[in-house]
């Protein structure tokens, strides 16, 4: 039988969904951030698919997705696409707002949830503290202005190089890679507003083995709410990784696989 893989839009009740699968064994799901796309996965993708069904795609109104109509939640399509995949059960693998999506869903649908890889969540319910939202609204104030090009190297210096690090410090690489990502999404993901759980206060409920994973290059609001979130799930452990911001598998794509297989080889299987 030869190996498992698809390329295509799944339709789904109200959206269409970009998805890749490719692989066999355990199914593990990568979950994008904002306002990314399923190309930010693309080493992990090539990693995992040699010892799990590796599913990646693109949440709703971003890369090769449609955008639907009327109230949605990530959470909702993510199940309707298990569904329509015929997969009962996953490992999630989620980054910033796509560890926020991992989240709602283990609380929303337990028994499907095999294990969680959060690397630097957001977590719905969590208020942000008036600096971090006022940094989100001078990015957005810029792109609407139509200052693209600053808007895009305040994002780079926002969520890539981050709050310790001097623009040089990130590979050039990494930063070209993720301004053409944002440029690509950022338009379609200002139309957007999902709707979330309010998992803040429930994290306690989550019952699937847990590895939270954050940079220490990171913003320490959101190095907090890392370990607010390990200390809070009960089978969660925490690893700090050095030298890295918000993107670890961008930045050190061998040091993050590492921690990652390590831990899929004791969790992914039942």
């Amino acid at each position: 039988m030869g190996r498992h893989r698809i390329s295509e839009s799944v339709e789904l009740p109200g959206v269409s969904l970009y998805v890749e699968s490719e692989g066999e064994g355990p199914a593990v799901v990568l979950l994008h951030g904002m306002p990314l796309d399923h190309r930010m996965w693309d080493e992990t993708f090539a990693v995992l698919k040699r010892r799990y069904r590796t599913l990646r795609y693109d949440l709703r109104g971003m890369g090769r997705s449609g955008s639907g109509l009327g109230p949605f939640a990530h959470h909702e399509d993510l199940r309707a696409l298990l569904e329509a995949l015929g997969l009962d059960r996953a490992s999630l693998v989620g980054i910033s707002v796509g560890g926020k999506i991992a989240i709602d869903y283990a609380l929303r649908y337990p028994d499907t949830v095999q294990s969680l890889v959060l690397v630097n969540p957001g977590v719905s319910g969590y208020r942000w503290s008036d600096e971090f939202l006022a940094l989100e609204a001078d990015l957005h104030r810029l792109w609407e202005q139509g200052l693209r090009d600053q808007a895009l190297e305040r994002f780079l210096q926002t969520w890539v190089d981050g709050p310790f690090r001097r623009n040089g410090e990130v590979h050039p690489s990494v930063r070209r890679r993720v301004r053409q990502l944002v440029a690509d999404n950022w338009e379609r993901a200002r139309t957007h507003t999902p709707q979330f759980l309010s998992a803040i206060d429930r994290l306690s409920d989550i019952s699937a083995p847990t590895l939270v994973i954050r940079g220490d290059q990171d913003w320490e609001e959101i190095q907090a709410l890392a370990q607010f979130v390990a200390a809070s799930i009960p089978r969660a452990e925490l690893v700090t990784l050095t030298g890295t911001g918000h993107l670890p598998l961008l930045e050190q794509p061998d040091v993050f696989h590492a921690y990652l297989l390590r831990f899929l080889e004791r969790h992914a299987t039942g």
